[in-house]
């Protein structure tokens, strides 16, 4: 019973790994986006520490659930629903292959057919 136990843990364990490299692209999405939010933001005069702090913290927030939605779905063997939503989402493409990931963000418009644009 006790290898048992370790073996799903262990296996468990494997699974979650499996998704590292797109959480690593998601989060590297996010903090990049958050960076040029804080670099546009600093342009325009709102230099205070506060704001920055703020967006953040946003940020971390934001992120939570799909780390935590990542293990579930990869615990459950399901690792193709998370790659599959951030690349329908936010264009990043995880692609696995001889035991490593490949990672690709295709540079989109968030706002396609928008007037919306960052300035």
């Amino acid at each position: 019973m006790l290898v048992d136990r370790a073996a799903r843990k262990f296996s468990a364990v494997a699974e979650e790994q499996s998704l590292t490299p797109a959480v690593v692209a998601l989060r590297g999405h996010v903090f990049d986006l958050l960076d040029s939010e804080i670099e546009r933001v600093r342009a325009h005069g709102d230099d205070t520490e506060q704001t920055e702090r703020a967006l953040r913290h946003l940020a971390s927030v934001l992120l939570h659930t799909p780390m935590v939605r990542s293990r579930e779905l990869a615990r459950a063997g399901e690792q193709a629903a998370f790659t599959g939503g951030l690349d329908a989402l936010f264009g990043i493409q995880v692609e696995s292959g001889a035991g490593s990931a490949v990672v690709s963000a295709a540079p989109r418009d968030p706002f396609p057919g928008s007037a919306h644009r960052a300035s």
